[in-house]
C-alpha cells in the first residue's frame, strides 16, 4: 500500500449554497427510488456539475477524475456496517449531505465480543467476510457529524455507515496519474508540429488534436457555448486514455477552457501577435499562469519541454 493510502478520510464545509441544496433537494426528494446494494437510489438519475475535478483535485492534493457512472447520484443509506467496491487503492468517495447525518468509521472486534473487544480489522484492507449487520462486532473509531451542506472524503474500503434515510449525494474519484500537456496559442503559430515533435519524442504518449476531433464531432462551432462543449469533448478523450502523457493541442483561447482541461503542464506558443482571425483575437485571454512560453520554436524547445515533463514528474 503507497503513501496516497495512509489519507483516508477528508472533512469538507460548504461544498453547495445553500440555495443549490435546497434546490436539489427539492427535485430529487419526491421521485421514486429503487433499492440497491447501499440505500435507496434513483434508477439512472446523475446529476454531475461541470468544473469539480480541479475542485476535488485541490483538496485531496492529487489529480482525480470523477467515474461517470458512479457519480452525482442521491441515495437514501440504509443503516447498516459496509464498505464499498473498489479495483484499485487510487480511489476516494465523496459524500454531501442535502439532509443533516451522521458518518461513521468502525473497525472490526475479534470474536465479536464488545467494544473492548481486539480488533482484527481496521478496512476491508485486512479482511471483509463478516457479519455487518451485528453491531457487536463492531466498536466506532471515528464518527463526523454532517451538517447540510458538508461532506466528506473517504476511502471505500473504509468500514463505515450514514443515518439511515437522510439524503446524500454521492460520487466516485479516481487518481489520474497520466500528465496533461496542453500546448496552445494563436492558430498558425507552429503548436501542430511542436505538438507531434513532442509526442515524437514522449514514449507511448497520446496526441489529441482539437481541430481533428472537430471535424469527427461535426461540431464546429466557436462560439463561447462551442469552446465549451468541445472543451469537455477533449477532456473526455483525455480521461478515457491511460498514457503517461497526454498532449492537447488546441488553441484554447479561454481562460474556462483552461480550467476545465486542468492541465499539468500549459505551454503557450507566442510567436506572433495576431492571428489574422478577428473572432479569436476578441475571444483570446492570455493565461495568467503557465508552464512555459516561446516567442520561437527551434531545436532547443523540446529538450527544455521534456525537462519540465521530467520535472512535473518527480
Amino acid at each position: 500500500m503507497s503513501n496516497r493510502a495512509m489519507v483516508k478520510l477528508i472533512h469538507a464545509d460548504g461544498f453547495y449554497t445553500d440555495e443549490e441544496a435546497n434546490k436539489f433537494k427539492y427535485i430529487v426528494g419526491n421521485l421514486n427510488y429503487t433499492e440497491k446494494s447501499y440505500g435507496y437510489e434513483i434508477q439512472g438519475f446523475n446529476m454531475i456539475q461541470r468544473g469539480l475535478e480541479p475542485i476535488f483535485s485541490r483538496v485531496l492534493g492529487e489529480k482525480v477524475i470523477i467515474d461517470q457512472n458512479r457519480s452525482g447520484l442521491f441515495r437514501r443509506p440504509k443503516q447498516f456496517v459496509h464498505f464499498e467496491d473498489f479495483e484499485t487503492l487510487n480511489e476516494w468517495c465523496f459524500i454531501i449531505a442535502l439532509e443533516k447525518t451522521t458518518f461513521n468509521m468502525f473497525h472490526h472486534l475479534k470474536d465479536g465480543i464488545g467494544e473492548n473487544g481486539e480488533v482484527d480489522a481496521k478496512s476491508a484492507l485486512d479482511g471483509w467476510e463478516y457479519n455487518y449487520r451485528n453491531l457487536m462486532e463492531w466498536n466506532i473509531e471515528t464518527n463526523v457529524v454532517l451538517e447540510e451542506n458538508q461532506g466528506v472524503f473517504f476511502r471505500p474500503w473504509m468500514f463505515h455507515s450514514l443515518d439511515e434515510g437522510k439524503l446524500v449525494q454521492y460520487y466516485r474519484l479516481l487518481t489520474d496519474r497520466s500528465l496533461r500537456i496542453l500546448i496552445m496559442g494563436r492558430p498558425g503559430q507552429g503548436k501542430t508540429e511542436l505538438a507531434k515533435k513532442l509526442h515524437e519524442a514522449l514514449p507511448e504518449s497520446l496526441y489529441i488534436n482539437s481541430e481533428e476531433e472537430r471535424v469527427k464531432a461535426k461540431d464546429i462551432d466557436y462560439s463561447i457555448d462551442g469552446q465549451s462543449r468541445h472543451t469537455y469533448r477533449v477532456l473526455e478523450i483525455a480521461r478515457k486514455n491511460r498514457s503517461d502523457n497526454i498532449i492537447i493541442d488546441m488553441s484554447c483561447p479561454l481562460e474556462d477552457s483552461r480550467d476545465i482541461l486542468n492541465p499539468d503542464i500549459v505551454i503557450w506558443v507566442d510567436t506572433k501577435k495576431d492571428s489574422g482571425n478577428a473572432a479569436w483575437e476578441e475571444q483570446f485571454e492570455p493565461p495568467k499562469l503557465y508552464d512555459l512560453k516561446f516567442k520561437t520554436i527551434d531545436e532547443d524547445t523540446i529538450p527544455d519541454i521534456i525537462e519540465k515533463v521530467k520535472t512535473k514528474r518527480l
